[in-house]
């Protein structure tokens, strides 16, 4: 979220998991005009600076074929737009995330390639308290449920993942049900969804 004449700073990096090849990104502008782009080489950050002509939501899209990459914005409000389905690569920071405004209950599901890959997944309430987790080492799918309070509605919930105490942790899947299509590594840097 940019206000015309602000800077979008932050850099991209790819990150080897399968191959060498090069990924690329795209910046477009609350118009869904694009307004910046380039090519990702596995192993360097590229610099991403791009000043906002208006005010609105401006779009980075990464295409990292059969890679990763790790994303820094300096921008205050900066979040990851959720897909329907979210795959993380290793651990993650803690990941912040909004409740939908009528939501009465919150559902993470989770897989992994267990029993070889796993991960430690928790569901944490605004007070950080970990309302509900799981470790894929004994299956590959499981949910995260928790009813939301009406005082908790409007506040920022997280989602740790992290190792899980055997196997190793590579990928994982992750999908939203009842959250606002927004995840950001700090709550102050989330966005709010129109309803």
């Amino acid at each position: 979220l940019l206000n015309a004449g602000e800077e979008l700073k932050g850099r991209i990096e790819l990150r080897q998991v399968s191959d060498r090849r090069p990924g690329e990104y795209i910046i477009t502008d609350p118009d869904a005009k694009v307004v910046g782009q380039g090519q990702l080489q596995v192993g360097k950050a590229e610099a991403i600076r791009v000043k906002a002509k208006k005010d609105g939501v401006y779009a980075v899209s990464l295409l990292t074929g059969n890679n990763s990459a790790r994303v820094w914005f300096e921008n205050r409000h900066v979040c990851l737009l959720l897909p329907r389905t979210l795959w993380f690569i290793y651990s993650q920071p803690e990941a912040f995330f909004l409740p939908m405004p009528d939501a009465r209950e919150i559902e993470i599901g989770i897989y992994t390639a267990s029993p070889g890959e796993t991960a430690r997944v928790a569901l944490v309430d605004p007070e950080g308290k970990e309302v509900e987790s799981v470790e894929t080492t004994r299956t590959a799918k499981a949910k995260l449920k928790a009813k939301v309070p009406p005082e908790q509605a409007n506040l920022p919930w997280s989602l740790r993942v992290s190792k899980a105490a055997s196997g190793f942790m590579e990928d994982v899947q992750v999908t939203f049900k009842g959250c606002q299509p927004f995840l950001s590594p700090h709550p102050g840097r989330l966005i709010v969804g129109e309803k």
